[in-house]
């Protein structure tokens, strides 16, 4: 009888809402199982990532009590993997290989037992894994990983293969393409008839988000209600012998084959990862290779981009990776809480896009500053370094209260603003970034029936293709725009104004307490004060040709509770418009009780929410992101004081 490996991931990132681990937990994680322990034949993996795990035995107990007896009944084996979900080889291999540890020590904590093999986040490869998984057994990766060097399809389901690297070497478990795809959206018999097709020695593997059994749109209601899970599992375990992985290379017969996999992901993380024109191109050249019937048996050389090419595509993923392995050198290695914080900053999901919300979603990249603000700290009231990996010195001054980042080779602009007592970047902003996938949005039909969301691009709200505009620069603070005339709120909104620079460089120079910054070609000069209790930026102009605004953006995870800005005596909320000639305004985050005081030089103000068009498992939504204030300085010296009250 032919055999069949079946795992299942779970997985909830760090700073998810307690809401959303919730309902995945009653949707998908417990039904499953309920319906799985039915079933005595069918023995299964599963992962469940180390923050879902937290929380489980926080707030489930129970739930993992009845894991770990089908654990002992030899029903279920426990996967491993990095204990934050993290995307292993970007990280330092120190950072990488305590995440496994931390994972396999929690492993043997809820259950009793060691993983022997890893669930790779994102399935992101790289060919130095071995080295970083070792002494693990195995890993999970897609079958497209092997058939880029080589595997064909036939070699997948009768070998078994092995990477290596230096002196290290892993099993590779791959996962069925075909069956990622008809698990769970096609009936039983069209699974079973795949796997008649090949010879009885074949063995079969589906490994793939346990959410899609539960949380993916449509599939509660076809998965359990219509009983989709129990009719799969009655006809399959008299179709084939479930196995657990472990088990299957215990007692696995034949020929075992080396294979060295190229870096890369499943294919369509290869083409989220690609810039806009370089998805056009693509998707052409996919479209072309369609229509000539040779996609299905060529695809697997068309591999678009990988995992990294992310954080050349976001500079806001770059900004929290490097930001992260910067503070590692302030780490108090003797403090554990400190220590947990710093891995759980590398959780990979604030850190690119693709089908799920991911980066754009502002609770996510919190988290990742979040833990990483509180995780490190230093004592010098300013520090210079390369943070961002660009060959350009960056400046950090700091007091009790701050952290800010200014980057002279970027319009002298702040590009992170911590504030240390909330362990808050007020600075955690997204730029509107062009997508591809904002050509291909169905703004009519509605989603009907259990689909794969990768065949699914529908819009949650009416009219949302009015809401995408697309911005000039990142959505830093103290961008320089010189413009011809004066500016509206629609053009601020709608980042369509007409500026005559580009993004303007300054050369620094640091003092004990300040930053002094110049540029020449626009006559423009900064000076960042830190000292015990504020932030002072002085902004010095002797050119008189044009009209100099500078562009803050500040974002609040309490987008629209009541009384966010105060400005001239007037209370408004963080989707309100405003046009005021004054010198102060106040931001108030009532969720966290922060209260952020901007007094500056009498100017005219624009004030605008800024909101993306992003893509989510659940179509496609708009999020509010931050508030962009638009600040004329029509004064040859201009001065603005940030504090706390």
């Amino acid at each position: 009888m032919k055999k069949f490996i079946f795992v299942v991931h779970n997985h909830q990132p760090v700073g998810n809402f307690d809401s959303v681990f919730e309902d995945a937990f009653n949707k998908a994680y417990l039904p499953f199982i309920e319906v799985a322990s039915k079933f005595d034949k069918f023995k299964f993996g599963v992962h469940y990532s180390g923050p879902l795990l937290r929380w489980l035995s926080k707030n489930k107990s129970e739930f993992l009590s009845i894991v770990k007896n089908l654990v002992s009944e030899g029903r279920v084996e426990i996967l491993g993997g990095s204990f934050a979900e993290s995307i292993l080889p970007i990280w330092d291999e120190d950072s990488s290989k305590a995440q496994i540890e931390r994972m396999s020590d929690l492993v043997f904590d809820l259950f009793g037992v060691k993983p022997y093999g890893i669930w790779l986040a994102e399935r992101a490869w790289e060919p130095n894994l071995p080295s970083i998984i070792n002494p693990l057994e195995y890993v999970v990766v897609d079958d497209i990983h092997l058939k880029r060097c080589g595997v064909y399809s036939k070699e997948l389901v009768q070998n078994v293969f092995v990477a290596d690297n230096l002196f290290s070497k892993i099993k590779l478990l791959p996962s069925n393409e075909v069956l990622r795809y008809t698990i769970p959206f096609r009936q039983p018999q069209e699974t079973i008839d795949y796997i008649n097709s090949f010879d009885d020695n074949s063995f079969f593997v589906f490994a793939d988000d346990g959410e899609k059994f539960g949380i993916w749109p449509g599939t509660y209601d076809w998965v359990y209600k219509q009983n989709w899970l129990e009719n799969f599992l009655n006809e399959m375990v008299n179709a084939v012998e479930f196995v657990l992985p472990k088990d299957f290379f215990e007692t696995f017969q034949g020929v075992v084959k080396r294979a060295n996999p190229p870096t890369g992901s499943y294919t369509e993380l290869g083409e989220w990862a690609l810039g806009f024109e370089a998805q056009k191109e693509y998707n052409d050249y996919i479209n072309q290779i369609k229509s000539i019937n040779l996609y299905d048996s060529k695809k697997h050389f068309i591999q678009g981009g990988t995992w990294r090419n992310f954080l050349a595509k976001y500079d806001e993923a770059n900004n929290m990776h490097k930001r992260v392995l910067f503070a590692k050198q302030f780490l108090d290695k003797s403090n554990e809480h400190k220590i947990q914080q710093f891995f759980d900053a590398q959780c990979n999901d604030a850190y690119w896009h693709g089908i799920f919300g991911g980066l754009y979603m502002p609770h996510l990249r919190n988290a990742v500053y979040e833990n990483i603000i509180a995780s490190s700290q230093w004592s010098e009231p300013i520090v210079s370094a390369d943070i961002d990996n660009d060959f350009s010195i960056e400046y950090i001054l700091s007091n009790d209260l701050f952290n800010v980042f200014v980057k002279p080779n970027y319009s002298g602009s702040i590009f992170e603003f911590d504030i240390k007592p909330f362990n808050f970047n007020i600075a955690n902003t997204i730029r509107r970034h062009r997508e591809f996938y904002h050509t291909k949005i169905d703004y009519k039909t509605q989603s009907s029936g259990v689909e794969s969301i990768h065949n699914q691009l529908i819009a949650k709200e009416k009219g949302i293709e009015n809401s995408i505009f697309y911005d000039k620069n990142n959505r830093y603070s103290f961008v320089d725009h010189l413009v011809e005339k004066d500016l509206t709120l629609t053009e601020v909104f709608e980042s369509s104004f007409k500026e005559v620079n580009d993004i303007p460089k300054y050369s620094s120079k640091a003092f004990d307490y300040s930053l002094h910054l110049e540029n020449h070609q626009y006559d423009i000069k900064k000076v960042y004060t830190i000292n015990n209790s504020s932030l002072i930026v002085d902004i010095y102009q002797s050119n008189n040709h044009y009209n100099l605004y500078e562009e803050l953006n500040f974002t609040f995870l309490s987008a629209f509770f009541d009384k966010q800005i105060i400005i001239n005596e007037k209370e408004h909320n963080m989707d309100a418009f405003i046009e005021e000639q004054t010198d102060n305004i106040l931001l108030a985050d009532n969720y966290r009780k922060l209260y952020f005081n901007l007094n500056f030089t009498p100017s005219h103000v624009l004030i605008v929410p800024v909101y993306s068009v992003s893509l989510s498992e659940n179509g496609v939504e708009k999020l509010y992101q931050q508030t962009c204030i638009f600040i004329k300085c029509d004064t040859p010296m201009f001065s603005l004081r940030f504090n706390l009250l």
